[in-house]
């Protein structure tokens, strides 16, 4: 019971941090764009941006975080 709860929490782990990787991804990107072509911005909240997408490496790191995250649990499953 203990590995499986364990395995579960790996999992949930992993896709939170895809999750989290892939809004900031989003963020960022769409912050770009927005800013290129209409001169509007996203989020007016500057503190919010920066720390999900403000950078492009922070969430590459969570999306890699989670994938590994998500291997290590499918490679224990196996």
């Amino acid at each position: 019971m203990n590995k499986e709860l364990r395995d579960l929490f790996l999992y949930l782990s992993g896709l939170a941090a895809v999750g989290f990787g892939m809004v900031g991804l989003l963020l960022a990107f769409g912050h770009v764009l927005l800013q290129s072509c209409c001169n509007t911005v996203l989020v007016t909240n500057g503190t919010v941006l920066y720390a999900l997408g403000g950078r492009i490496w922070y969430p590459i790191l969570w999306a890699a975080l989670g994938i590994a995250i998500l291997l290590l649990t499918a490679r224990n499953r196996g």
